[in-house]
This record gives structure tokens, C-alpha cells and sequence, in this order.
């Protein structure tokens, strides 16, 4: 009868492996999701800082275009800086984006920088 006490073990060691392999599923999905949200926000800067320094080379304010362009990209625009003249310039612009999902203890936001210009 020594037998019959270890009924079930099997099912309880599955179960645990399950779980497991639950949790790993998620933690690589949400850093796969993170991951590609980085990546988002870094073309949304790299957008916002070529559309604001496209406006300054026509003529018009290049912040005002890198904010519309960072919207547009689901980012925020948090700083535009320009240097130089009409001529020779540098727009550099930093975008920030909310990560999702978020999770106690773990960053909300990432921050990117991009720069775009003439000279």
C-alpha cells in the first residue's frame, strides 16, 4: 500500500511546471511588448526631430512641428532644443511615452532623444 501515498504527486508537480511556464510566457510577452514600445518612441523622436528641422528649413517653427509630429507618433514632446541660424542648424528633440502595461515597481515612461538639422 506504500503505493497509494504518492497518488497525485504527478499531478501536482504538472500543475507547478505549468505555472511556471505561465509566468515565463508573460514576463517575455510584456518585455517583448516593452521592447517594442522603446523601439516606437525612438522612431517618434527620430520623426518629430526630422519634421521639426523639414519647418525650421522652410521657414517656420520647428518645435511647433516636432510637438505635432511626436503627437501624431503617440509620444510627448518634453524638450526641443535648436542651435544655430537658418542656415546651419541642429534641432534636438526628447519624446516621452508611457509603458503599457504598467506594473508596480517597474518603469512607466522611457525617454528618447533625436537630433536632425543642416549643419
Amino acid at each position: 500500500m506504500s503505493g497509494d501515498d504518492e497518488r497525485g504527486v504527478g499531478t501536482v508537480l504538472t500543475a507547478g511546471v505549468a505555472m511556471v511556464l505561465v509566468v515565463a510566457a508573460t514576463a517575455a510577452s510584456i518585455l517583448a511588448t516593452w521592447l517594442a514600445q522603446v523601439t516606437a518612441t525612438q522612431d517618434a523622436a527620430d520623426l518629430a526631430a526630422l519634421a521639426g528641422a523639414s519647418a525650421m528649413a522652410e521657414g517656420f517653427d520647428g518645435c511647433a512641428a516636432a510637438d505635432v509630429a511626436a503627437d501624431a507618433n503617440q509620444a510627448t514632446l518634453m524638450e526641443c532644443d535648436v542651435r544655430g541660424d537658418e542656415r546651419a542648424f541642429v534641432l534636438e528633440v526628447s519624446v516621452r511615452a508611457v509603458l503599457q502595461p504598467r506594473l508596480p515597481g517597474l518603469p512607466e515612461e522611457v525617454v528618447r532623444t533625436a537630433t536632425a538639422g543642416t549643419g
